[in-house]
């Protein structure tokens, strides 16, 4: 899988080791907690330091000077090809148009697009933008590096909602969602015959499985996300919901390419007892560890967060849990994601196994600790010090820890 490098960097853990790197952090461009190569012209250095920042930066993407270039003759030709676009735009005469459209009849026009395109640094499409009459987005397609082919499509409504999704492997159609305002959606796959039909299956706004018609043909336990009071020691997800999770997750990874957003959504969705459920499945069924699944799918911070989430949740399934966590425990928690989150850098594995390796009853008490031993709380510490899916994953974990109650 080729590298966007536009959305990956460095840390700033690693630009403390060096010696330009308080300049870095007084410049602004790791406020939000990474330096990506987009950043690098604004990162308050010049001259010889600047060059070797780059160097280090390049060693460390494992990126060479040949696609450094490359990568940025594509956002100079990207900005020239936008200014071009602007400078050729219509300007409309308002008062022109109404005056047509007195002295015309009456007929059915279609909508009015317009659509945007940025580039690779091959030249090949990157991603092509949609817009409606009124600016808002109607759909989104973005283009894999190197052979131009698709790779996911997204549509919307007229209020942002996204109404459909499809994701592509090698340039074909892999599977398809389509949803619904009520909360309900399709989701179908080509069949393997070429037919050009689907294999269709249907869900509810809870998740559950249903016929054409909306009737239950699969009555499942609620989302853990509908249940903020599970306490995450045990599985509240049956094992066709398992089934339906792992499936999900390797549909995401496998093949060229890498749905990232089904991943994040399908990882925000299970927690303890439940992950550790879907990655036993995953493993059964595809003969690979989720870990290693997501360790060959992703990099950097968030393959960290994800593995530490996941192994986190194994562990503590294999916890005896029966017992209230002790006052001395909470206590070496919460100082362990201090320690982690204190001064200029973070320890994210540290924080993640943390926070991860407790269940919802125990880490609403560490919470509180945290929150009366050093004046904020928890959720701003992280708030504050993870961005991202980091920050997501971590966020979504103490928000079902403080909705817990006995």
């Amino acid at each position: 899988m080729s590298k966007d490098y536009s959305s990956i960097g460095v840390s700033k853990a690693w630009l403390e080791q060096k010696t330009y790197g308080d300049k870095v952090k007084d410049s602004g461009a790791v406020d939000d907690g990474i330096l990506t190569l987009n950043e690098l012209e604004s990162c308050g250095l010049e001259g010889d330091e600047k060059k070797q920042l780059i160097s280090d930066f390049l060693s460390e993407l494992g990126m060479s000077e040949e696609e450094y270039n490359q990568f940025t003759s594509a956002i100079e030709e990207e900005t020239a090809n936008y200014e071009s676009e602007m400078e050729n735009v219509e300007v409309v005469d308002e008062a022109q148009i109404a005056d047509d459209t007195e002295n015309t009849e009456e007929t059915a026009e279609e909508p009015t697009t317009t659509t945007s395109t940025s580039y690779w640094s091959d030249g090949k499409p990157k991603e092509t933008i949609t817009y409606n009459e009124d600016g808002s987005v109607a759909s989104k397609e973005t283009f894999a590096y190197g052979t131009g082919d698709p790779q996911e499509t997204l549509t919307y409504d007229s209020k942002g909602n996204i109404t459909g999704k499809t994701w592509y492997d090698n340039g074909k159609e892999k599977y398809t969602y389509e949803y619904n305002e009520d909360g309900s959606y399709i989701y179908k796959t080509p069949k393997d015959d070429g037919s050009g039909e689907y294999n269709i299956r249907y869900y509810n706004q809870y998740g559950e499985e249903t016929d054409a018609n909306g009737n239950v043909i699969k009555t499942t336990p609620p989302s853990p996300q509908s249940k903020p009071n599970s306490s995450g020691d045990e599985a509240v997800i049956d094992d066709n919901n398992a089934e339906r999770y792992a499936e999900r997750l390797h549909d995401a990874m496998d093949g060229w390419g890498t749905d990232d957003g089904e991943v994040k959504e399908v990882l925000s969705e299970l927690d303890g007892a439940d992950l550790a459920k879907v990655a036993a499945v995953y493993e059964a069924n595809y003969g690979e560890s989720l870990v290693d699944a997501i360790k060959g799918d992703f990099s950097f911070g968030t393959e960290k967060t994800y593995v530490a989430k996941i192994e986190a949740a194994m562990a503590l399934s294999q916890k005896d849990t029966s017992q209230v966590i002790s006052e001395q425990e909470a206590y070496s928690a919460a100082e362990q994601i201090y320690n982690a989150v204190d001064g200029w850098g973070t320890d994210e594995s540290a924080v993640s196994s943390v926070i991860n390796g407790y269940n919802h009853r125990d880490l609403k008490i560490i919470a509180a600790i945290y929150e009366q031993n050093y004046g904020e709380s928890l959720r701003d510490a992280i708030d504050g010090d993870f961005s991202g899916n980091d920050q997501d994953v971590l966020l979504d974990k103490i928000d079902e820890a403080m909705a817990y109650t006995e």
